[in-house]
């Protein structure tokens, strides 16, 4: 079905696709209406529905697949986050999957006529009036989340039962490993017992040792500790230098980056004018060339500001910062789905928490979207061309200004013989700096090629060399 027939069927917030035969659902291009809150597939051919039918279609309120053949509902269904109003009803649905307990909006569910296993049956009831529907959906969602807190609250006892073995078997472990060190210690002083005691001089030549050298160990010890801690705070200041030390490394390594970014983009400039002559009448030829780039440049960005082309950028900018807001809120939502899915694992069910910061989330993000809408078309009311005009009219009256003040300035000789001065220092400046770039060029171009060979020479002989030694290894 094309697109256009589609959004034929829209009215409002409500997309109708029933009764049309389908066999596949549209996805694609329901996703493209977020308007459409309100989708009715009901009695058609649907046997499935797509993979990526509840992360494309998470906008929805009211879903109806009533008198389909569905067999199974996808992984993907319970990111119907939003969805109030669902009818299932006659279809061939045995079992539903106990992800559903996120459809904390549910207030209405219609799912007679469907072959369920008695279990859910006797969950679901009979829906056979509204408040029974209504019933339904709140019991089906108590009843998957007891399930899921089950199963946690499982899984939570053997990982502790897990930890508690693991720990007892380190305990067990550490004791071994005492149990060896004590029987290696005892031995050891069994076989010291066996020698011969020491001599009685021995430990009185060590006392009297000891009794004399008490005063300079003494002292030695506390001019030690004193070293210490004239060598701790010395490496303190040292930090607190190193500190503001590595700031300024760190700006300097900035400001070194871009002046090499500086240098090489004008370098590879130059490059592209001389158009590979870098002789004298080359560098010349350049020039002109230069002059049209640089004019060329200045035009376009003159254009570029004009107030139309300004609008005109405006809307391709705010539609591409729409659509990509949109992907990344998208992102956004599934990898916290995925989060929350792995860490209710560990503490248990979080969706009292997500679904209080996803409503509020979405309450921001409509805000904001409403904001920036707001800005935009104050923006757009604007009288940006009488801006521009005005601000022209403003710069060409300073200039013109300028003008007049210098040719008053030069009028005076004293000013005008220093301005002269300086335009001839600039001169030879120039003509100075041009000639030792003439040099540096005629230097790189005679040498160069002989510098392309040297390298390229030795880096095939390391190559050579090497290669051959892999080999010598292989064999």
């Amino acid at each position: 079905m094309a697109i256009t027939n589609i959004r034929d069927k829209l009215d409002e917030d409500q997309l109708d696709l029933s009764m049309m035969s389908l066999k596949e659902v549209p996805l694609k291009e329901i996703a493209s209406i977020p308007r459409a809150t309100t989708l009715d597939l009901s009695s058609n051919l649907l046997k499935s529905l797509p993979e990526a039918f509840g992360s494309e279609l998470s906008h929805l309120i009211k879903l109806d697949l009533s008198s389909n053949k569905l067999t199974s509902l996808p992984q993907t269904f319970h990111l119907l986050v939003n969805l109030k109003h669902l009818d299932l009803y006659n279809n061939q649905l045995k079992d539903l999957p106990p992800s559903l307990h996120h459809l904390k909006y549910l207030r209405f569910l219609d799912i007679k006529n469907n072959p369920l296993n008695p279990e859910l049956q006797k969950v679901v009831g009979q829906c056979l009036t509204q408040k029974e529907c209504e019933s339904a959906a709140k019991r089906l969602i108590a009843h998957f989340t007891r399930e899921k807190n089950i199963v946690l609250n499982q899984m939570m006892a053997n990982k502790a039962k897990k930890q508690q073995q693991q720990q007892q078997q380190q305990r067990d472990e550490a004791e071994s490993v005492r149990q060896r060190n004590d029987k290696k210690s005892s031995k050891k002083e069994k076989h010291s017992e066996k020698k011969q005691p020491k001599s009685k001089s021995e430990p009185e030549a060590l006392s009297r040792g000891a009794g004399t050298s008490g005063g300079s160990f003494a002292s030695k010890s506390s001019a030690g500790g004193s070293n210490k801690a004239a060598r701790r705070s010395a490496r303190g200041s040292n930090n607190g230098g190193n500190s503001g030390g590595s700031w300024c490394s760190c700006m300097g390594l900035v400001n070194l980056l871009l002046m090499v970014s500086i240098v090489t983009a004008a370098g590879w400039c130059l490059h592209l004018h001389v158009e590979g002559d870098y002789s004298w009448n080359g560098l010349q030829a350049a020039v002109p060339r230069l002059q049209g780039s640089l004019y060329r440049l200045q035009n376009l960005t003159a254009e570029a500001l004009q107030p139309q082309n300004l609008r005109k950028t405006g809307i391709v900018v705010y539609e591409s910062v729409g659509t990509s807001l949109g992907y990344v809120s998208e992102s956004v939502q599934k990898a916290a789905y995925s989060a929350q899915e792995y860490l209710e694992v560990y503490t248990g069910d979080l969706t009292p928490y997500t679904s209080q910061v996803s409503r509020y989330s979405r309450k921001a993000y409509d805000w904001s979207a409403v904001q920036c809408g707001v800005a935009y078309n104050w923006l757009l009311a604007q009288d940006w061309e009488g801006m521009w005009d005005a601000t022209v009219a403003f710069l060409s009256a300073v200039w013109n200004k300028l003008e007049e003040w210098w040719t008053e300035l030069l009028k005076n000789p004293t000013v005008r013989s220093a301005w002269e001065a300086v335009c001839h220092y600039t001169a030879v400046a120039v003509a100075t700096v041009r000639h030792y770039l003439h040099s540096l060029f005629i230097y790189l171009q005679n040498n160069g090629p002989v510098w392309v060979d040297m390298v390229r020479d030795n880096t095939m002989s390391a190559v050579t060399s090497i290669k051959d030694s892999v080999q010598s290894i292989l064999k």
